[in-house]
């Protein structure tokens, strides 16, 4: 997990949420964890919208 913490720390892509989820799901498979089907959630704040997935 350390690698991973590094990686998102120093190497990790910042142009986007889209990028940088494809990015980490990547790193987590090299690092060893299989990654069949992953998801991610953000609480947005907006007045109309509750959330983004």
């Amino acid at each position: 997990m350390e690698d991973i913490a590094r990686w998102l720390a120093n190497d990790a892509p910042h142009n986007g949420v889209k990028e940088l989820f494809a990015a980490f799901c990547q790193q987590i498979v090299r690092s060893g964890m299989p990654v069949g089907r992953a998801s991610l959630g953000l609480e947005v704040l907006h007045p109309e919208v509750s959330g983004w997935q």
